[in-house]
């Protein structure tokens, strides 16, 4: 530096820094020198300016319920959990993080099951430090296959930005990522079908009745089905979705037997109670039908004696399906 002055003024610019930590500077000994040709001293200089090269990472758990089947109504917490405590909501990078997060400008946080996108709204609840909570109802009309598949597994599959104090962007995972625990929509009610081994106008003693459900339910028992005119009998468990019931019809009687189940007598893995079912109706006849002669006595007959030529009658009386 050739100056006459005795003090001079230089701009150091510095790119391509790498690493992190405070900036610290060095002029090695020698590298300026005076119009005397004195050389400066090695002079070291430590900055206030930090150096932040990290890319901040998100991670998500879910913090209730435990892992499991859940049905319309039951609520989700999930957290997202960055891996910088100074985090804003900058919307640019050259605003860093300048603006805190609140839960009023939370980035979005958005849901799946399986591959269907899920209904209804994702809510920032608190916001503590580098820790988001967010909270999510689960939607009557979600369109997930529940125990029939995975399709009703909870899924994240965006979560807008976020920049720590250097303006580094979070840095987002592959979604979408499955959190832990486990979670399962299944928002679909188990259907009922019944059917018997016999058909109307039967006179079986016994009638034995089949349960068939869309899926595997539990708390079904013989006390849920209703039957009216006739005795319930054996129940069985054929398996987790079919059951049978035997029925004892009534003798010497011609009657119509009613089987049905209410809704809600049992249930599927994430507690959603059955849609009630149709009613079964079967005619029973149990009842013999009955025998009557009657004839016509001619008016030219003597004593016990008749002639060959007769009227009878022979009438036959069934209350049921008739001859």
């Amino acid at each position: 530096v050739n100056s006459p002055s005795s003090e001079v003024t230089c701009t150091l610019t510095i790119t391509g820094i790498t690493g992190d930590g405070v900036l610290d500077v060095q002029i090695p000994n020698g590298t300026l020198t005076d119009q005397a040709t004195n050389a400066n001293e090695e002079t070291s200089i430590t900055t206030d300016i930090t150096i932040d090269n990290i890319q901040p990472e998100v991670s998500f758990d879910v913090t209730s319920p435990s892992a499991g089947y859940y049905k319309a109504g039951q609520v989700i917490t999930i957290t997202a959990t960055y891996s910088d405590t100074n985090i804003g909501a900058g919307i640019f990078a050259d605003e860093k993080a300048t603006t805190p997060i609140t839960t009023a400008n939370a980035p979005a946080l958005t849901l799946a099951f399986g591959n269907v996108e899920a209904i209804g709204t994702v809510t920032c609840t608190e916001v503590n430090g580098s820790i988001l909570t967010y909270e999510y109802t689960i939607q009557g009309d979600t369109p997930v296959t529940g125990t029939n598949g995975d399709n009703g597994i909870l899924k994240i599959t965006s979560l807008g930005i976020v920049y720590d104090a250097a303006g580094n962007i979070i840095e987002s995972p592959t979604y979408p990522v499955t959190p832990s625990p486990e979670i399962t929509a299944d928002t679909i009610l188990p259907t009922l079908t019944i059917t018997s081994n016999k058909t109307s106008y039967t006179n079986a003693s016994t009638i034995t009745y089949t349960f068939t459900f869309s899926e595997n339910v539990t708390e079904f028992t013989a006390d849920d089905v209703t039957v009216t005119n006739g005795t319930k009998g054996t129940f069985t468990e054929v398996s987790g979705n079919v059951y049978t019931l035997v029925v004892l019809t009534i003798d010497d009687t011609v009657y119509t037997e009613n089987v049905s189940v209410a809704a809600d007598k049992c249930i599927d893995i994430a507690g959603n109670g059955n849609i009630a079912s149709d009613t079964l109706s079967l005619q029973v006849d149990r009842k013999d039908p009955t025998i009557t002669l009657d004839y016509d006595k001619t008016t030219n007959a003597t004593a016990n004696n008749y002639q060959k030529t007769q009227s009878v009658t022979i009438t036959v009386a069934d209350e049921g399906a008739g001859l």
